[in-house]
Order: C-alpha cells, then sequence, then structure tokens
C-alpha cells in the first residue's frame, strides 16, 4: 500500500508459522502487522496486530515480541482457534523504517513461530513564515466557500464579521522537540468577538509562553511555491500564549485577563502556492474548513489540501490556566476563526541550517 510522509496510513504484513527443533507437526501459530506513520519529526511510529493460535489440539503460551519496540505482548495462554491483540510504538532512526514481530508459541518443550514486518515513515520536518488578513463569517452555505469571505465562528451567535490580522514564524531557529521556537501574533480587530492582540512565542514575551509542537503533513508543494517549493503544504503548530489586551462583550472571553492569564493555542496552515490569496481556480471545492487536518484532535486527522484554493489559516484558543499549578486547557475553545486569507500569504519551508 502507499502512504505519504506526515500523513497517517497502514501497512500490513502476514507470515505463517515457521517451525524449530523440536516441534509437533500440528503446531501452528499466525502473526498479522500493521503500522502508521509518525504524525510529526520526533515522534513514534506506532504498530499492532495480532496474533492466534491455529493448533487444532492444544493451549499455547505465546509471546510477540518487536524487533524495535521490545515485548509487547504476553506470555500468555491462548486456546486453540484463539487470538489476542498487541501494539506498540518506537522512535525511528531512518525513514521508511521497517520493524517485524516474532510471535512464539510454546506447548510443553515444542516451540512454532511466525513473523510479519511493515514499513511506516518518518514525517519530514518543516517550519513556516508569513501573515496575512481575514474576514469571517460569510458562507454562501454549510459546505462550500462563496469566494468572498472566509469562514469563522463568533461563539456568541452574533452573525457579524470577525475581522482579524496575522503573522510570525514557528520553527526558527529550530522545529524540533523538545522545545520548537517561534513568534506567532493574533490581532483581534472587529467584530463580535471585539478586539484584542494574542501572542504565543519562546522570546521576546513572558516566560511560560512557547512554541511546545510543530507538525507536518501532506508532502510536495503547490506550485509556484517558491524555490525550493515548499517541502509540504501543511503545518500545524500549538503552544502557549497570553492576551496582550482586550477589548470585548464576548462572553466566551471573559474571564481573560489581559497579561495574566495563559491560554493553549494551537494554529493550522496549507501553503497553497504564490500569492496566498492567488485568484481561485476551484472556488467551488474549497471547502469552509479547509482540507480537514487537524492534527491536534484526538485521534489526529490529516487529510489533502486543494492547490487550486488559497492559502488557509486556522488558530484556536483555549480556556486559561495557571502555568505553574495546572496542565494547559486544551479542551475549552474560547475564541475560534479560519478561513482563506484575503491578503498576505503564508510559506511552509524546510528546516533549517541549525535543525539539518
Amino acid at each position: 500500500m502507499r502512504g505519504k510522509i506526515g500523513i497517517p496510513f497502514l501497512a500490513m504484513a502476514l507470515l505463517l508459522a515457521i517451525t524449530t527443533p523440536g516441534y509437533s507437526p500440528n503446531m501452528c501459530i499466525e502473526v498479522t502487522k500493521y503500522c502508521q506513520n509518525s504524525v510529526g519529526i520526533g515522534e513514534p511510529i506506532t504498530f499492532n496486530g495480532t496474533v492466534k493460535n491455529c493448533t487444532p489440539f492444544a493451549s499455547l503460551e505465546v509471546t510477540v515480541d518487536d524487533d524495535h519496540g521490545g515485548r509487547v505482548l504476553g506470555p500468555i495462554s491462548l486456546a486453540s482457534g484463539a487470538s489476542a491483540n498487541f501494539s506498540g510504538s518506537y522512535i525511528p532512526q531512518t525513514s521508511p523504517s521497517t520493524n517485524t514481530v516474532t510471535a512464539t508459541g510454546t506447548y510443553s518443550t515444542n516451540t512454532v513461530t511466525a513473523t510479519a514486518s511493515a514499513t511506516c515513515s518518518a514525517a519530514s520536518g518543516c517550519r513556516v513564515t508569513g501573515g496575512g488578513n481575514d474576514t469571517a463569517g460569510a458562507v454562501s452555505n454549510g459546505v462550500n466557500w462563496d469566494g468572498t469571505f472566509a469562514e469563522g465562528r463568533s461563539h456568541n451567535g452574533n452573525q457579524g464579521f470577525n475581522r482579524y490580522t496575522f503573522g510570525g514564524q514557528a520553527g526558527a531557529k529550530t522545529a524540533l522537540p523538545p522545545q520548537p521556537s517561534g513568534e506567532w501574533t493574533h490581532h483581534q480587530q472587529s467584530g463580535p468577538s471585539g478586539q484584542f492582540v494574542f501572542h504565543g512565542g519562546t522570546s521576546s514575551s513572558d516566560q511560560y509562553t512557547e512554541i511546545d509542537q510543530i507538525i507536518c503533513s501532506d508532502p510536495g508543494g503547490c506550485r509556484p511555491s517558491g524555490d525550493p517549493p515548499s517541502p509540504v503544504k501543511q503545518i500545524d503548530f500549538a503552544g502557549v500564549g497570553q492576551f496582550k489586551n482586550i477589548d470585548s462583550d464576548d462572553p466566551n472571553l471573559a474571564f481573560v485577563l489581559a497579561q495574566a492569564t495563559y491560554h493553549w493555542f494551537d494554529v493550522h496552515i496549507e501553503d497553497l502556492g504564490e500569492p496566498g490569496n492567488k485568484p481561485r481556480v476551484r472556488p467551488q471545492n474549497c471547502l469552509v474548513a479547509g482540507s480537514g487536518t487537524d492534527a491536534f484532535a484526538n485521534p489526529s486527522v490529516f487529510m489533502p489540501a486543494d492547490c487550486g484554493c488559497a492559502d488557509f489559516y486556522r488558530i484556536r484558543i483555549y480556556e486559561g490556566f495557571d502555568p505553574v499549578t495546572e496542565a494547559p486547557n486544551k479542551t475549552d475553545v474560547i475564541y475560534m476563526v479560519s478561513g482563506y486569507i484575503n491578503g498576505g500569504n503564508l510559506q511552509i519551508h524546510y528546516l533549517t541550517g541549525y535543525d539539518q
């Protein structure tokens, strides 16, 4: 099966039993193996599978070992015809990466083994620079973008438009864990959500604000897309930020304290060619939510982007938390806007020389 770096896909393998000296000729064991691409550089490849005792007459004591992930099952007793599932993960050192599981069944002094391998890819790294502006709130229907305004939500039922600008960079000088770098500012200018400036970054700000994770997906740039072209079409990054100022009657923002409360935020960007607000070739195909990729959903969702659309931007800001005593709130969204940008440009780049 074919897959793309940064976009999950399943690879599968199945091999039947290979017996060892002293085996009973009727002993049988089967094992299947699947793997899934890592979703970000430095993130694990995950795998899972099933082992079955196909011995017709007896229970087997079964173990499953992975050549990268170690012991992933057992020892357990499997009755004749019974199956058990296993799963594991490992950090790939190369890409693509192949790992193999070995299932071993024991009956008395006899053993039987089966192996299965699968190959998946480690995600490529990337970074992003740029900025733009948008007007969120107007769509022609609930599915397709109308070619005029971007879509967004005000969270308070008001049908007005949120106008905003945004910009910065994520991934320079480093996009790699444990501490990616970057700066991002979102300026809500007018509309139902009021006015505010929100900033997240790893320098020139409060000590607790930072970029924590960068995930790249959808390999290959949309031309024209710089020289060299963008390595991927989509990037997601997340971290901690603060409201630098705020003037809003939106009840969802009622508990925001400028330069006091801290907020988890995540950004999704689609770099779909130059310029970022290029004329839309196929506006009827440009869905309101962009590609549909949501790297920070549980589970993550990765979908291909459409090079015929303009660059796409989404930001979500979550309820405040105390960084000294609490984990970030990554559940309760207090502000979200999204859409194909009206002005500006968003450019995804290869890693910097520092990372390479």
